[in-house]
C-alpha cells in the first residue's frame, strides 16, 4: 500500500490534533508500514540479469523515505508534548521504579545453614552459614510498594495520554530527505 493510501487509511491529516495515546499507537503502525515496506524493498531488490526491473522498487524506497521523515516528525512531536506537560517526569520515574524492582529481586537473601560441595569433583561439602542484612520479607515488601507506585503511575500517564493533544505533521512529498536519498528521478 502506497503511503499516502495508507495515511488516509488511518484518516491522518496533516495538522489534525492527536491525543498522546493515538499519536503512540500511529508511531507503532508507522514502524510497522516501514518494516513491510522494507521487506519488500529487501525481496524486489535483486533479479535474474536481464529480467526487466518494474518501477515498484523506486516507489516502495520513496514511499519508505517519506514514512520516515514522517516518523521522525511526529517522534519529535510526541517528545515535544511530553516535555510540555508532566509526562516526562512520570515516564523518568517509571524508568528508575522498574530499574529498581530489577536489582531489587537480584540481591540474594541467602541465610541460614546450608551445605557447598568442595574438592575438585565435589565429592565432599561442608556446612556454611549465610547472613543477609536485608532479609526476603523485607526485599518483598519493597518490591511490592514499588510496584503499587508504578502502577499508581502508568495509571497517571496512561491518563494524560488520553487527554494531551498537539498537532500532527505529515511530510509533503518531496521533503529533504525524499530529496536527498531519492533514486526517482
Amino acid at each position: 500500500m502506497r503511503f499516502n493510501d495508507w495515511l488516509e487509511e488511518l484518516g491522518v491529516i496533516s495538522g489534525m490534533l492527536t491525543t498522546m495515546s493515538q499519536a503512540l499507537s500511529l508511531k507503532n503502525a508507522a514502524i510497522n508500514y516501514m518494516n513491510s515496506t522494507m521487506r519488500l524493498i529487501e525481496e524486489e531488490n535483486t533479479i535474474i540479469s536481464g529480467n526487466e526491473r518494474s518501477d515498484l522498487i523506486h516507489l516502495l524506497e520513496t514511499d519508505y523515505i517519506r514514512c520516515k521523515e514522517f516518523l521522525i516528525r511526529l517522534k519529535a512531536d510526541i517528545a515535544k508534548a511530553n516535555a510540555d506537560g508532566n509526562n516526562l517526569h512520570l515516564i523518568f520515574a517509571l524508568e528508575e521504579i522498574s530499574d529498581e524492582v530489577s536489582r531489587l529481586e537480584k540481591i540474594s537473601t541467602k541465610s541460614g545453614k546450608h551445605y557447598q560441595a568442595v574438592g575438585d569433583y565435589g565429592d565432599s561439602s561442608v556446612e556454611v552459614v549465610y547472613e543477609s542484612t536485608l532479609d526476603k520479607a523485607y526485599i518483598t515488601k519493597r518490591v511490592n510498594k514499588l510496584k503499587l507506585e508504578h502502577t499508581r503511575l502508568q495509571d497517571e500517564l496512561s491518563t494524560n495520554n488520553a487527554t494531551i493533544k498537539f498537532p500532527i505533521e505529515v511530510p509533503e512529498p518531496g521533503n529533504s530527505l525524499v530529496k536527498r536519498f531519492s533514486t526517482v528521478q
